[in-house]
């Protein structure tokens, strides 16, 4: 018999892009953040827009196809800040964070209930999705 305290968690794979708008060059310029909708884990919270990667299917291919699906925007992928693995209450997240620049499209929410366009300096970390946090710094960093 199984005791609570070592119930196994669901584990997925998921990629969030920081959408970069065209002219950043700097900390200054800004970056999209998108609300969660409700009925989400953390609802109302901001987060680098992203989501799950399917079976077969490479880091940048999810996020590339999830970008689109639920933004109608195409991105150009520049780099990875990084992995890491956040722990929810019902579900164990691997999450893997790119800085992108947008390419084209115009943005439609899909799956979000807003959007704005924000300075990465000027981001509240207690709006921001917990397994989101730790980009903000890394992101800081990779600008500078």
């Amino acid at each position: 018999m199984r005791s609570p305290e070592k119930e196994f968690l669901k584990s997925i794979q998921v990629v969030g892009a920081i959408i970069a708008e065209p002219r950043l060059a700097s900390a200054e310029g800004k970056i999209l953040l998108v609300q969660r909708g409700q009925g989400d884990i953390g609802e109302g919270l901001w987060e680098f827009p992203g989501g799950k990667i399917e079976r077969g299917e490479s880091p940048q291919q999810a996020l590339r196809r999830e970008i689109d699906e639920e933004l109608n925007l195409q991105i150009e992928i520049v780099t990875s800040l990084g992995k890491l693995v956040h722990t929810y209450p019902k579900v164990r997240v691997e999450l893997e964070v790119f800085f992108t620049h947008f390419r084209s499209g115009e943005i439609i929410l899909r799956e979000h209930q807003n959007m704005k366009w924000v300075k990465p300096r000027e981001i509240i970390q207690d709006d921001l999705l917990e397994a989101d946090r730790p980009f903000v710094q890394r992101l800081v960093e990779y600008l500078k």
